[in-house]
């Protein structure tokens, strides 16, 4: 490494409200971009930070439904777990992370297995 080159981080995040110029940091990294412009620099730094927001959303939807579906499996549901899945799947499709078809998919998904658990339980 040169030796007045500055070390940048793995992410970008830090590079949120930084001086660096992130058009740099990806060149780095290996990802070559044709920005030339201010806009075009700017469009791809907005870009890496609403990647790294929908990663998170999308994580913790993963998450939450995971866990309320063991729930379900498991001999008590726990209906907490249920409703955070639900509310999270509302809020990631309310800000445009997924599809809202796909968060009534997963939600149908999640109480068809309820429903089917609770008959089973009730027989």
């Amino acid at each position: 490494m040169l030796v007045n080159q500055p070390q940048f981080p793995a992410t970008p995040v830090s590079l949120v409200c930084g001086s660096v110029d992130f058009t740099d940091w990806l060149i780095i990294q290996g990802v070559v971009t044709l920005a030339n412009t201010r806009s075009a620099k700017k469009r791809i730094r907005t870009n890496a930070r609403k990647k790294l927001r929908n990663q998170m959303y999308r994580s913790r939807v993963k998450t939450l439904v995971k866990k309320a579906e063991q729930s379900i499996v498991s001999d008590i549901p726990d209906e907490e777990a249920i409703r955070q899945a639900i509310r999270t799947l509302d809020k990631a499709a309310g800000k445009g992370i997924i599809h809202p078809n796909n968060a009534a998919r997963r939600k149908s998904h999640l109480m068809k297995k309820l429903n089917a658990h609770r008959q089973v339980a009730n027989a």
